[in-house]
C-alpha cells in the first residue's frame, strides 16, 4: 500500500498536470486552420515556434495562405496530426521559393574569398572594361 504522503504528492501531480493540459487547452489561437474534425489552432506560442524556425518569413502570412488554401480546397484537409505537419511543409516551401526568388538556393550560405575582396579595385575594374590602360 502507498503511504497517504505518496497518495498526497500522486494527487498533486495530476492536478498538475490537469491544470497544464487545461491552460495549453485554453491559450488563444492566432489562427484556425481547417482539417478533418475540429479546426487545428494555431497559438502565439505556435507562432513564434515558427518565426523562430523560419525567420525568413512572415509565417502567419504563409499559414493564413495555407488555412485559406485548405478551406478551398476540402479533399486536402487531413487529421490534426498531420494538418501540422503540412503546415510545416507548407513554411518550408515558402522559405525556399523565398530563397529562389533572391537567387540563392535553399541552405546554400552565401560565399566570398576575402583575399579577392581585399585585392579589388573598382578603379582597375571598370578600366579593364572600357579597354582603356
Amino acid at each position: 500500500k502507498q503511504s497517504k504522503a505518496k497518495q498526497s504528492k500522486a494527487k498533486q501531480s495530476k492536478a498538475k498536470q490537469s491544470k497544464a493540459k487545461q491552460s495549453v487547452c485554453a491559450a488563444p489561437a492566432v489562427l484556425l486552420v481547417p482539417c478533418r474534425g475540429q479546426p487545428l489552432k494555431v497559438t502565439q506560442n505556435d507562432l513564434q515556434e515558427y518565426t523562430h524556425d523560419f525567420p525568413s518569413l512572415r509565417a502567419e502570412d504563409s499559414l493564413k495562405r495555407a488555412a485559406l488554401y485548405l478551406q478551398a480546397h476540402p479533399d486536402k484537409q487531413r487529421s490534426r496530426e498531420a494538418t501540422k505537419a503540412y503546415l510545416r511543409l507548407w513554411l518550408e516551401q515558402d522559405a525556399a521559393n523565398a530563397a529562389a526568388a533572391y537567387g540563392r538556393p535553399t541552405g546554400e550560405k552565401a560565399t566570398y574569398d576575402i583575399s579577392e575582396y581585399e585585392s579589388f579595385s573598382a578603379v582597375d575594374y571598370f578600366d579593364a572594361e572600357d579597354g582603356s590602360d
